[in-house]
């Protein structure tokens, strides 16, 4: 078969400009047990390296609407990315 060698992988996703994540929620925070909310889907998320922007979504197939998840990160003259607010719609 043909085969990738496991370094070149590495140096490929390394200069992507989009690294693309599945998240996975384990638990909520303050909120009771008959809260109503639900944990079995996903979030597909995709960083932008070059800006530090996270989107996504949840999916959950027996959940309607999806959710979005947009995180704008801030750099404030320092190495890297801090995110100063957030929103889900």
């Amino acid at each position: 078969g043909v085969g990738v060698a496991r370094g070149e992988v590495a140096r490929e996703l390394r200069c992507s400009r989009k690294v693309f994540m599945r998240w996975k929620e384990k638990f909520f925070v303050n909120v009771g047990p008959d809260c109503g909310l639900t944990i079995a889907g996903f979030y597909y998320i995709c960083l932008d390296r070059l800006d530090g922007t996270v989107r996504g979504y949840y999916f959950d197939p027996l959940s309607t609407p999806f959710q979005r998840l947009e995180l704008k990160a801030c750099n404030e003259n320092r190495q890297g990315y801090a995110f100063a607010d957030y929103s889900f719609q």
